[in-house]
């Protein structure tokens, strides 16, 4: 059997934006120094937290998917395109991956009810906002993620510590419970 074996069901969601998905903080925030911190879009980022991305709390996505790389919340993409991501696993970005069949099953079942355009949130519909007929495979393609990360520079994603754009917890501190919110974002100098 060709390809390396792999037990998560979504090991090339980090893959998907060209990167690892690890990652270190670092206490240097270049962010903060943005014109109109603390506000996002002339309201209080108290509120937009009330909207944020429901954290993947599915403990068999964890399992599966966490173990190899950051569990991205489900709100993140269309259901579309975690279906076609769970139907690809015998050619997961170059990976074969196997994962049992009841876990597939939870994970597929989490993912498409917590999708962008399922979990009816503020957050997720954002992301969409502009998005074409053919739902991406990657995060990064997605209108909302590129409209919020257009003021990086081109080496922030080379950064030893971030390596790619897909790698959330590397600058968003507080990634793993749904929260993207500007407050929590420290970027890494190195």
């Amino acid at each position: 059997m060709g390809g390396k074996r792999l037990t998560c069901v979504a090991l090339a969601l980090a893959l998907l934006a060209g990167g690892a998905a690890g990652g270190a903080l670092a206490d240097d925030d270049h962010h903060r120094d943005r014109e109109g911190h603390g506000k996002k879009h002339g309201r209080d980022h108290d509120r937009d937290r009330e909207h944020g991305l429901a954290a993947a709390d599915s403990p068999e996505y964890r399992e599966t998917c966490g173990a190899c790389h950051f569990a991205f919340p489900a709100g993140l993409l269309p259901a579309e395109s975690w279906r076609r991501i769970l139907a690809g696993l015998g050619d997961h970005f170059g990976n074969a991956v196997e994962p049992e069949p009841a876990a597939h099953q939870a994970v597929a079942a989490f993912l498409e009810a917590g999708a962008a355009d399922r979990s009816g949130g503020e957050e997720s519909a954002k992301l969409l906002r502009g998005l074409g007929p053919e739902p991406p495979l990657r995060i990064t393609d997605l209108p909302g993620f590129r409209r919020e990360h257009r003021k990086l520079s081109a080496d922030v994603a080379g950064r030893p510590s971030i390596g790619s754009l897909a790698n959330c917890p590397a600058c968003h501190r507080t990634a793993a419970s749904g929260d993207f919110d500007d407050d929590n974002v420290s970027i890494p100098r190195q």
